[in-house]
């Protein structure tokens, strides 16, 4: 029989590293359990491609392919059946509510990675990656960075505000610059009652309205010019705005340095997820080498606490990713949260060493829903300020996101029609940021 499966690996809400031998026992079983984690997804993954192999070999290939179709219908139905709310988004989670957040081990094989990654896209929509193979120092000199940026003059920093950029998409926002439970054009959380109460409203009773989130931002992306062969399909293809060199000097090579990075383990996922999905290794990969990528860096001021229903604002509203995937790099502070099917929010605490990964509402439309783009939100009452540093990865400009063939049962349709990367991800900006929602940037 297959050996015993383990779904999540859970770390502690707190986790300071410490010497104490209470610390390196609790590291210690960690670890351990790590390590059984992966024992047993190997074992598995490998005697159900042994049991498939064979069924080939005895000419029973019309055998797998019933297995196989009755394996994803009822996948479906499950799904289906736990989507039977209120909400009429892209998500499809998982009939049990997830309490933890999975972690996947970046250093095993590709196969072992594709599983791990498959499983907590398609029950959680979020995980972990350790071992993602960047340096630790480049993550602290990027984190110094970031806050080095945000101690600076108001004034300062209103000379790369975004509204002077082409897309309105590149340089500094302000605090309630960005609006993250306002209506968008692919989905409207108000509707679905995830506005910033979520989960805290009760029946259908109307969740609390606010304007804008409580953090101050600045996005930055690789280096293109109007000599670019896609700049002229999309003002979502935008030059940098970088503050002067006397100012913050070394700021642009340290960001486009952790963008090299941040990249790398990107390609990774992007095998991962399209072996995940029954596809070749490199599907993602080419449609992600000029990427419309955008790495965020974000303050969040501390708040009081008090009930959230009691907050006219947060630190980031309930909402969805746009595009792929995003890769988050977060302090120690904490206050991400993740809602699961029970509309309960999860915590993400930091994990030293880590980053969060979550699936973007594109990979949603490719995968059909069977990978999750679920709601988050971040809320800050510890006092502390709270940086953290996202890089959303969304595909090259003129890539068209469709529903793929892999993804869809017998005489399933597509969820969503095909549209392309750039307008779906100006579409999104132009739903969230203050300074476009009244069109005054025009493709």
């Amino acid at each position: 029989s297959p050996p015993r499966r383990v779904d999540h690996a859970s770390y502690p809400a707190s986790a300071p590293i410490a010497k104490s031998h209470v610390e390196d026992h609790k590291q210690i079983l960690f670890h351990q359990l790590l390590d059984e984690l992966h024992a047993e997804r190997s074992a598995r993954i490998k005697l159900e491609a042994e049991v498939k192999q064979l069924r080939r070999e005895l000419g029973e290939k019309d055998l797998v392919e019933a297995d196989e179709e009755e394996v994803a219908e009822r996948d479906w139905a499950a799904h289906e059946t736990s989507n039977m709310g209120p909400t009429t988004s892209l998500i499809k989670q998982p009939p049990v509510p997830f309490r933890t957040i999975p972690i996947v081990d970046l250093s095993l094989p590709l196969a072992d990675i594709a599983f791990e990654v498959s499983q907590a896209c398609r029950q959680v929509g979020f995980f972990y990656i350790i071992n993602h193979g960047m340096d630790a120092s480049v993550i602290s000199n990027t984190l110094t960075y970031s806050k080095r940026f945000f101690d600076l003059p108001a004034s300062v920093k209103a000379e790369l505000d975004s509204t002077k950029s082409r897309s309105g998409a590149r340089g500094y926002f302000a605090l309630g610059g960005e609006d993250l439970n306002a209506k968008d054009g692919t989905r409207d959380l108000v509707a679905e009652g995830q506005s910033i109460g979520g989960g805290e409203s009760s029946g259908n009773s109307p969740a609390p309205s606010f304007r804008g989130d409580w953090k101050e931002g600045f996005d930055c992306g690789r280096e293109v010019s109007p000599h670019d062969a896609d700049w002229a399909l999309s003002p979502m293809v935008d030059g940098n705005c970088w503050p002067r060199d006397e100012v913050l000097p070394g700021f642009r090579e340290a960001m486009l340095g952790y963008q090299d990075g941040v990249r790398q383990i990107g390609s990774v996922l992007m095998e991962a997820f399209a072996v995940g999905l029954g596809l070749p290794s490199n599907f993602f990969v080419e449609k992600t080498q000029k990427p419309m990528a955008t790495m965020r860096l974000l303050h969040y001021p501390p708040q009081p606490k008090q009930a959230i229903s009691a907050l006219d604002k947060i630190g980031c509203g309930a909402h969805t990713d746009y595009g792929l995937c995003t890769l988050l790099l977060q302090d120690e502070v904490g206050g991400l949260q993740v809602r699961n099917s029970a509309y309960e929010w999860v915590n993400a605490p930091p994990i030293p060493g880590s980053i969060v990964v979550n699936i973007g509402d594109m990979m949603s439309i490719w995968s059909n829903g069977r990978y999750s783009s679920t709601v988050h939100r971040v809320v800050n009452m510890t006092g502390k300020e709270r940086y953290s540093i996202p890089f959303f990865l969304n595909p090259d400009c003129g890539t068209m996101v469709e529903s793929l063939p892999t993804c869809r049962g017998k005489d399933e349709a597509s969820r969503r029609s095909s549209e392309a990367s750039h307008d779906i991800l100006y579409r999104r900006y132009r739903g969230s940021f203050v300074h476009l929602k009244d069109g005054n940037k025009q493709q």
